[in-house]
């Protein structure tokens, strides 16, 4: 029977042992770089985002159809720019789902004050909503557009 020198065995074992413990003490070169330490970062494929929308201006001449038109403009840009400051906006749509109604509520010396009622949808690069109800009422006047807030506020 043939027998295996007992110091070739031992270098064959040892040989093997640090081969395997190379990778586990990080001995084993990075892809690339050369550096043992070095980690590549995978990279994300960019995404397409809604832009930062631009608030409107005030009408020049000041009606009920001036004062619904601006604060249709003005709500979708109010929405579209806290969605982004708050995720990753894909896509927004204001009266996607319900169509929206934009009242004028009472004129006073101040404006008029115009309530928005309807829904929007946007989209993320995980999720969507559609629908998303929504109420806000504004004051309207030649010189600002004024987000009042979303409850029914008491006007003078």
């Amino acid at each position: 029977m043939y027998r295996v020198p007992t110091v070739r065995l031992a270098s064959l074992c040892l040989a093997a042992l640090l081969v395997l413990l190379a990778g586990c003490a990080g001995l084993a070169p990075s892809a690339g770089s050369g550096d043992p330490t070095a980690t590549e970062t995978p990279t994300r494929t960019p995404v397409d985002t809604v832009e930062r929308a631009p608030y409107p201006d005030p009408p020049d001449d000041l009606t009920n159809s001036s004062a619904r038109a601006v604060v249709r403009a003005y709500e979708a840009a109010r929405l579209q720019n806290a969605l982004r400051n708050t995720t990753t906006v894909t896509s927004f749509d204001l009266g996607y789902i319900y169509p929206d109604n934009v009242t004028v509520l009472n004129g006073t010396d101040a404006g008029l004050y115009v309530r928005y009622d309807g829904s929007y949808s946007y989209g993320t690069p995980d999720s969507h909503a559609d629908g998303v109800p929504i109420e806000s009422t504004y004051l309207v006047n030649e010189t600002a557009v004024t987000y009042l807030g979303p409850e029914d506020l008491p006007y003078p």
